[in-house]
């Protein structure tokens, strides 16, 4: 619980600095970090939609008809299924400053605050950013899981070959 706490309180300091900071960095020198922001999620859109595909795929072949009761099953699903809907976002996001920077350049009265919105682009850069990281951190999750249960069932698997050799 203290480490979410933590990732909180740094990605407020992150979004702050550079909201604070960004003002001098011009939207050019931004925009590498969005296209690379825009890679990432791609990658982990992917990455999240192959296990999904490979753990349940009965469950994306209808989901509006079949459905297991069973929670965990529920869990497991979901747990792989956010980072795929948070790199959307991700990914949307950055589509969207893609389309409206170029325009908002062409606006007069925006040309006077453009410091003012370098901190705003810059900020939301950075709170994209620790976004995309806390989904890249929450792909772990189910990984995680799988290797617990691996230990689990070895655990149970020893057990049982100690008590069958007695």
């Amino acid at each position: 619980m203290w480490v979410k706490w933590i990732f909180i309180l740094l990605s407020v300091a992150i979004v702050s600095a550079a909201a604070f900071y960004g003002t001098a960095v011009r939207f050019s020198e931004q925009w590498v970090l969005y296209e690379a922001l825009r890679s990432t999620a791609s990658i982990i859109f992917a990455v999240a939609g192959v296990w999904l595909a490979i753990i349940y795929p009965d469950r994306l072949k209808s989901p509006y008809t079949k459905s297991s009761a069973d929670p965990i099953y529920r869990k497991g699903f979901k747990q792989l299924f956010s980072p795929v809907t948070h790199s959307i976002a991700v990914l949307v996001a950055v589509l969207l400053v893609g389309i409206l920077a170029p325009l908002v350049k062409q606006i007069p009265l925006a040309l006077s605050y453009t410091h003012l919105l370098r901190a705003v682009s810059m900020a939301f850069l950075a709170l994209l950013t620790t976004f995309q990281i806390y989904t890249v951190l929450s792909v772990l999750i189910p990984v995680l899981n799988i290797l617990d249960k691996h230990d689990q069932d070895a655990h149970v698997v020893d057990i049982l070959s100690s008590h069958l050799h007695e």
